[in-house]
């Protein structure tokens, strides 16, 4: 059957509605390429629904929350007087046996997948409480009851470059950059907004680098890992190792993402414009952006990199991290091999060096949302919110929170 796009739909979110898989969705709609982005007003074909099973046995009615009376009788494990949270009626005639420490409900015709977690109770003191509400963190559960988490790793993701400010605008001397390398001087004439990406001096300046927030793909990092030391040894050989600190894996590292190239190398290019320089830069060919450089002591070059984990909803936050200091050290010549029969490739990988990593700070999210105000007004924008302001249609953030939402401040592409 055929479904139109409504915003905030994921093919996650929709396998999950229709009793099936990404893969299957991606099976039944050739023409979707990439499984993380998907139109508004498209139209998606969807399983068809199986056609219903006749039965015998009418379906019960199962209450939201069941609270179970502790048993008032030793000599048999029925527990008694049962109702709903809500005291409306229930089937008190349905018997009630304790396997375990899990309750379950005889002669009704219900599957147990159909009412775990959501309904199916366990005990906790002689009371039933619903799983789902159930605070791993203060009690044991030894029989794993509710153990079907969600997904640390969902299907979107998105990541930011802020804009770093090569000399390569309209500021002092930067004619001169751009006059004085053939490549660019291309560019500068067929393709400007590539150039313009990569610096902060221009009408319409973009905090981010837009193209590469678009076209990503995949986030490789690594491991923190906490560094020993060997404090104490004898002469048998036993030793006392303590944890010192994670600032060698936190430091000075590397990440890799992937993103989608076209024919037209928009990705490879901007790249290879931003090592160029940084080459020339140190090799003293070209002049660094003096009021980066000279008068703030910065890099023009180094930027910083925003990376968010996203709910399946496609606004919660579930991981964010930041990298300070990052500039691409690579570039993916080797994508453009060539092989007879080969369709070709579509992704290319780029390794970036960066300084410093931190992560799950909310002072992070501010530091977005600040970068994301500096933004022309006819750029678009993003910021993050807490979702209990969001949902009350509040502005400034600024406040503890345990769930924040990322919100782009512009209607999507629906070609």
């Amino acid at each position: 059957m055929e479904y139109t796009i409504k915003a905030g739909d994921t093919l996650w979110a929709l396998s999950r509605k229709n009793n099936t898989t990404v893969d299957n969705l991606m099976r039944l709609n050739p023409q979707i390429k990439n499984r993380n982005l998907i139109y508004t007003g498209r139209t998606l074909n969807l399983p068809d629904p199986p056609a219903p099973q006749p039965t015998s046995t009418p379906a019960v009615a199962v209450p939201p929350f069941v609270y179970i009376e502790p048993p008032v009788q030793t000599s048999s494990v029925g527990l008694t007087a049962s109702k709903s949270y809500d005291d409306s009626d229930f089937d008190t005639a349905s018997l009630m046996n304790l396997v375990g420490k899990v309750l379950i409900l005889d002669n009704i015709n219900i599957d147990a997948d159909e009412i775990y977690p959501d309904f199916l109770p366990y005990l906790k003191n002689g009371n039933a409480i619903s799983t789902h509400n159930v605070n791993h963190h203060e009690i044991f559960n030894p029989n794993r009851v509710g153990m079907i988490p969600d997904p640390v790793n969902t299907n979107l993701a998105y990541v930011f470059f802020t804009t770093p400010n090569l000399n390569l605008g309209t500021g002092k001397n930067a004619g001169k950059n751009i006059a004085s390398d053939s490549f660019l001087l291309n560019l500068d004439k067929t393709e400007p907004y590539i150039l313009s990406s990569l610096t902060q001096e221009t009408s319409n300046f973009n905090s981010f680098i837009k193209l590469l927030t678009n076209r990503f793909l995949s986030f490789e990092s690594k491991d923190i890992i906490m560094e020993t030391e060997n404090n104490k040894e004898t002469w048998l050989g036993y030793k006392y190792i303590t944890p010192i600190n994670t600032i060698e894996s936190a430091v000075a590292d590397q990440f890799s993402v992937t993103y989608y190239e076209d024919k037209f190398l928009p990705i490879t290019k901007l790249h290879k414009v931003w090592v160029d320089y940084m080459e020339k830069i140190r090799r003293g060919i070209f002049l660094p952006n003096p009021e980066t450089t000279i008068a703030r002591r910065e890099f023009d070059y180094l930027c910083s990199a925003y990376y968010f984990l996203i709910e399946p909803d496609g606004m919660t936050i579930s991981y964010f991290a930041k990298y300070t200091g990052v500039a691409p050290i690579s570039l993916p010549y080797s994508s453009f091999g060539f092989k007879l029969g080969d369709n070709g490739n579509s992704e290319v990988a780029i390794n970036y060096l960066y300084q410093f990593k931190e992560d799950m700070n909310p002072e992070i999210l501010d530091d977005f949302n600040k970068a994301s105000s500096k933004m022309s007004s006819n750029s678009g924008s993003v910021e993050v919110k807490s979702k209990k302001h969001y949902d009350n249609n509040v502005r400034n953030p600024a406040q503890p929170s345990k769930d924040y939402v990322l919100i782009f401040n512009e209607n999507p592409l629906t070609d």
